[in-house]
């Protein structure tokens, strides 16, 4: 067998996983991602962030559900703009070589730039595995988490906030676990901080998270990390303060719609059960149904809070904190109306903490229990039935099962095992 540097392992991996991202010839992508596809054409052709241009004649759905009309009468995308300025590098490639955008060379630029933004937070897991773990199983997890979660069949497959949030989280935890302590470096994590809540801005919860990590663990490092975070919050305030007239107004608020304010997306009034089970273990919903492998993090998770004296390592208090943050985000998103994220396949709103959950199994691979045959036997196969689950979507997701989404609060379809969105698909592929 051929031993390769360790360099050489980590590009090979990349560039597999990267290929099978963007080898998939159907497009899984929403009209939700539309005005985040458009947006980078609007900056190098226009240089401003408004999608006039884009806006038909007729106002459909686009205009009507993915976009919002500013005071002055311009439309601007209700979502945050940091993925669409991620992918602004490949967008510039056809832009400077003057081939037109039409619209399969739209949705090909937004595939690559998604797949690529998703393969780079696959190898920062890479390289913290290597850290704690062996080659083998730090390869087998990273393959794990890029095909067998919804990195795969949504983070990868169109500019959606998830792939930028997922790649921004992970980072501020590698970044965390260097053992350089300079002002320099918590100025930088203060900086990815900042990233991670401009991409998704739920992920306030983790900056919060980290921020009061940082305090108890630096604490003469705060300074550096807060004017870190405020350097691309500070663009994101500008940004709203421009186009909505308020700094702290937001795409999803509901003030931004004047008088359509059906449109808007805010609310966190959904029943907490529902939401909570909805996300974990829902026929069609379910994270533990769609990725069954992630229920051994919650056993890292517990190890971690337990009293071992044996192993104190570097990464136990960081991790504690981490596992806070994933129960608060579950439990917000819980609350929010919109939990099991629309037309959409797989639990797509925890896409965002799937990289953090795994984690959680540093400390499994390291303990006794895993020493144990069956466990690490049933936790492969787990794994395989996972990418099984994604690779279905990959090639048989076509919103068939949920055509539409009625926007009601009634979620019974989406607890009926009768009826499951996986189990749908899986009759497809057998």
């Amino acid at each position: 067998m051929i031993s390769l540097p360790s360099k050489a392992r980590t590009i090979l991996l990349f560039v597999l996983i990267f290929l099978v991202y963007i080898s998939s010839v159907r497009f899984l992508g929403t009209i939700d991602g539309a005005p985040t596809r458009m947006l980078p054409i609007s900056i190098l052709k226009e240089g401003d962030f408004d999608l006039d241009e884009y806006v038909p004649a007729r106002q459909d759905d686009f205009v009507w559900f993915v976009l919002i009309e500013t005071t002055d009468g311009h439309f601007i995308s209700k979502y945050p703009v940091l993925s669409s300025i991620l992918a602004l590098p490949f967008y510039a490639i056809p832009h400077f070589l003057g081939i037109g955008f039409t619209t399969a060379i739209i949705i090909t630029l937004s595939k690559i730039s998604a797949a690529f933004i998703t393969a780079i937070s696959a190898i920062l897991l890479l390289f913290i595995f290597r850290k704690y773990l062996s080659e083998k199983w730090s390869v087998f997890l990273t393959i794990a988490y890029a095909f067998g979660t919804s990195s795969w069949t949504v983070s990868s497959q169109d500019l959606w906030q998830h792939g930028a949030s997922q790649l921004f989280l992970i980072l501020t935890v590698y970044l965390l676990l260097k053992p350089k302590k300079s002002d320099l470096r918590f100025l930088l994590i203060g900086v990815v901080i900042g990233l991670s809540i401009a991409a998704r801005y739920l992920n306030v919860i983790f900056g919060a998270v980290y921020l009061i990590f940082i305090l108890y663990k630096y604490r003469t490092k705060i300074f550096s990390t807060l004017l870190g975070v405020l350097v691309p919050l500070s663009l994101v305030l500008i940004y709203q303060s421009y186009y909505l007239d308020n700094p702290f107004q937001t795409g999803y608020s509901c003030n931004a719609y004047s008088n359509r304010s059906f449109a808007c997306i805010e609310g966190w009034y959904s029943e907490f059960w529902d939401g909570f089970g909805g996300l974990l273990i829902s026929p069609s919903r379910g994270l533990f149904i769609f990725t069954p492998f992630l229920i051994f993090s919650l056993i890292g998770m517990w190890l971690i809070w337990k009293r071992n004296k044996k192993e104190v390592r570097d990464y136990n208090l960081l991790f504690k904190f981490t596992s806070i943050g994933v129960l608060i985000f579950v439990v917000v998103m819980s609350k929010w109306w919109a939990w099991y994220g629309g037309v959409t396949y797989g639990p797509r709103m925890l896409a965002d903490i799937t990289p953090l959950m795994m984690l959680f199994f540093i400390p499994l691979l390291r303990s006794e229990l895993f020493k144990r045959k069956v466990v690490p036997a049933i936790f492969i196969l787990l794994v395989v039935f996972s990418i099984i689950n994604q690779f279905t979507g990959i090639i048989f997701w076509d919103g068939s099962w949920q055509k539409a989404d009625t926007l009601s609060a009634d979620h019974a379809w989406l607890w009926d095992w009768g009826n499951s969105q996986l189990i749908y698909y899986i009759k497809m592929f057998f």
